[in-house]
């Protein structure tokens, strides 16, 4: 049973107390076939149907976590009335020795994420892989259930079991989606920091712009989702990376992907079915595909149009210094209406005045040519707002409190749409999750504090065009 949170290694084995057991009197724990930081996945046998089983338990502290008993059985219970060839099948679920379990069908195929090692996919069977998906997606939404978690990782490629069964069925890919609903389960209520890995509340390199808001979600978050992996099939690469998860979240909220065909000059796309993709990336989820039948009748659409390839050439990347004598202006007139046009934004620096020179935001603004005035009081931004481009608050040394001050003012102060844009720790993810929400042009992290000036320019060049 393949699942994100399987971790294989070849460590020394390690004797597990579950091994041998029987849960519920009715599933005898044979073999560990991967843990991670929800629980374990163990191959066991049920009795009196003398069927193998992929058991998943979780374990006792993540169980203990107020309110996931009734979470658990909640959306497992939903889960296991989904039937469809293309979801995999949830045979029970429960309570055993104050541990929660739920027993599937075991599956013998490799995920996504393996078959993507090796590079873009061929137009057909990214198709193929696709339908599927939304096949089993279609089904589960008109039942109100929503994965949350869609990722490489949890789609499953099997082989066809109608091979060689059917005459006029080809071999294929099989595609089985897995823990269908039960990232909803593994959703802190509470405790929102970013683990390691990244995963909560979803995975930020799949996340939809609303589920990084922690808005309100419907089924067309999922297909946002089903976006990136396409884009990964075409091209080979993800839309969004970054040196940390909330600097990916950050581009699902405010930047545009790249055409897939830009990001693999090697590789020829499909050009219909990177509209496709573009179109499901949309940041609004009314400018998406509203259904997954609808996305999937467009995929059959774009291939019946004809094999279209774009294949753009390589580009070798140039220095501003080579683009500059390219184009045969001085680059030093460059430098300098790059820095005239930052010294014509007036920042207003909010609660800076005691960081440390090397995080601090008012050195970086400054450094930049930004004309920056420090005020040390929340309650002030609301007067002085007038007299400047752009709102800079810094949340250290207690993001908590900070943005309690900063939901309040959003609502008093007279900014005329003026940006705010707010500083913080980097793993501080529920106080960015509440910045994003409730207003705040973007979340700088400490660590990306040198993006800054940029990130400001960005804002108020919005704020421009939207006056």
């Amino acid at each position: 049973m393949s699942d994100l949170d399987l971790q294989l290694g070849d460590a020394a084995p390690i004797v597990d107390p579950m091994l041998g057991s029987v849960v519920a009197g009715r599933y005898e724990v044979r073999e560990l076939l991967g843990k991670g930081g929800m629980g374990c996945v163990y191959r066991a046998k049920q009795a009196g149907l003398d069927r193998e089983i992929a058991l998943k338990v979780l374990h006792a502290h993540t169980a203990s976590k107020p309110g996931m008993k009734r979470r658990f059985k909640r959306e497992a219970r939903a889960a296991s009335m989904l039937q469809h060839p293309h979801s995999v099948v949830v045979h029970d679920f429960g309570e055993w020795e104050g541990q929660l379990f739920i027993a599937m069908e075991m599956l013998n195929g490799v995920p996504l994420s393996d078959v993507l090692l090796s590079g873009p996919l061929p137009s057909e069977r990214i198709v193929d892989i696709l339908v599927q998906l939304l096949d089993a997606l279609e089904i589960a939404h008109n039942q109100g259930l929503l994965h949350r978690d869609l990722k490489p990782e949890n789609v499953l490629i099997l082989d066809d079991p109608r091979a060689g069964v059917e005459p006029d069925k080809e071999h294929r890919d099989y595609v089985k989606v897995v823990d269908f609903g039960l990232a909803c389960v593994m959703e802190p209520e509470t405790d929102m920091s970013l683990t390691d890995d990244g995963n909560v509340a979803g995975t930020p390199a799949y996340m939809s712009p609303e589920q990084a808001k922690a808005s309100e979600l419907d089924g067309r978050s999922d297909l946002y989702s089903v976006g990136i992996m396409m884009y990964e099939m075409l091209c080979g690469e993800r839309p969004f990376a970054g040196a940390s998860p909330l600097a990916v979240l950050v581009k699902h909220l405010y930047i545009e992907p790249g055409r897939p065909s830009h990001r693999a000059p090697e590789t020829p796309v499909h050009s219909g079915l990177e509209e496709v993709c573009l179109r499901v990336l949309s940041k609004l989820p009314q400018d998406r595909y509203q259904t997954a039948a609808e996305m999937r009748l467009a995929l059959g659409q774009a291939m019946a149009g004809g094999n279209r390839f774009i294949q753009k050439p390589g580009i070798k990347k140039m220095s501003r210094a080579e683009r500059a004598e390219t184009l045969g202006i001085s680059n030093v007139a460059t430098k300098a209406a790059t820095a005239t046009d930052a010294a014509e934004l007036r920042v207003l620096s909010v609660r800076a005045c005691q960081t440390d020179f090397s995080s601090s935001p008012n050195a970086v603004m400054r450094a930049f040519g930004l004309d920056v005035e420090e005020e040390e009081r929340l309650e002030d931004i609301g007067l002085l707002a007038p007299r400047f481009h752009a709102i800079v608050v810094d949340l250290r040394p207690d993001p908590a409190e900070a943005m309690i001050g900063v939901e309040a003012g959003l609502e008093t102060w007279e900014l005329d749409g003026r940006p705010v844009i707010v500083l913080g720790p980097d793993d501080e993810f529920a106080t960015m999750q509440q910045a994003l929400s409730i207003g705040v042009a973007d979340y700088v992290p400490v660590s990306k504090v040198s993006k800054l000036p940029k990130t400001l320019r960005r804002a108020v060049r919005r704020y421009r065009r939207k006056r």
